[in-house]
């Protein structure tokens, strides 16, 4: 029985379970040819080293079913469609031989393998970060993983998180309904915007803020105090949002059933 949620692709066959099964990756290889890793001088993940094919990332190795992610993206999908050789030598099938993915960290790919992965079918799913969140996300991204991509999505725009990073993970992701959002959250909030916030976001952002919080007016006298810090207000910046960045023009809005202000 596979350990694949249900909300990512679609159960493995039995005869996929041991097709990658077959191989032991633990028997004797013979002398390693030039060019091929050293496997003393690599280490084995502790917790993904399953029955099943061998990724080098970094300088880890990491053995798992190859259902797992050839049933999510076709990248590896097509791994799966290259003939073996009959001496068994083929990339995966031992740690001297690795399939490497260049590019990748171990530290993203280890939590990706969280969600695709779980050690255990009946326990519970794994707590990720927003940081870890972030990295299923990238390589969802990069192995065009569409069910995990939007998987990740729907579980991180419940998270509390900073929203500046929120902003800065929806522009690099292309997670668009995020920053109507996170901006207003940016202006509602008591904190004023830091060096690294104005980095983060650009100098343009960061400005057309502070010029819509500025139209904010304190009271029908026209008084004007100055205070020791600014203070948090609760009020919905949305159409003045969408009116002064560009990149939220093309945000799609709507009323949900509620009553609520959605974003698309």
């Amino acid at each position: 029985m596979s350990n694949l949620p249900v909300f990512l692709g679609r159960e493995p066959t039995v005869a996929e379970d041991l097709k990658y099964m077959e191989y032991d990756s633990f028997a004797e290889e013979g002398p390693r040819t030039i060019g091929t890793p050293d496997p003393e001088r690599l280490q084995r993940d502790t917790s993904h080293y399953l029955p099943g094919k061998i990724f080098l990332v970094d300088n880890c190795l990491f053995q798992i079913p190859m259902h797992y992610l050839s049933s999510e993206s076709e990248v590896f999908l097509g791994m799966t469609e290259i003939p073996l050789p009959a001496d068994g030598s083929a990339e995966g099938m031992s740690d001297d031989h690795p399939i490497r993915l260049d590019g990748v960290s171990k530290q993203d790919f280890r939590q990706l393998l969280k969600v695709l992965c779980p050690r255990k079918a009946y326990g519970p799913a794994a707590v990720l970060s927003f940081g870890e969140w972030t990295s299923v996300l990238k390589l969802a991204d990069l192995w065009c993983m569409d069910a995990v991509r939007e998987h990740a999505i729907s579980v991180m725009s419940k998270l509390t998180v900073d929203p500046v990073e929120k902003v800065v993970v929806a522009r690099t992701y292309h997670v668009d309904q995020w920053l109507i959002p996170a901006f207003n959250e940016i202006l509602q909030r008591a904190n004023t915007l830091t060096e690294h916030d104005v980095d983060r976001l650009g100098l343009s952002t960061a400005l057309r803020l502070v010029a819509i919080r500025e139209r904010l007016v304190q009271d029908y006298r026209g008084i004007h105090t100055l205070t020791h810090a600014r203070q948090a207000v609760n009020l919905d910046f949305t159409s003045a949002i969408i009116s002064e960045l560009p990149e939220c023009k093309n945000v799609k809005t709507h009323f949900n059933s509620w009553g609520s202000l959605t974003y698309a």
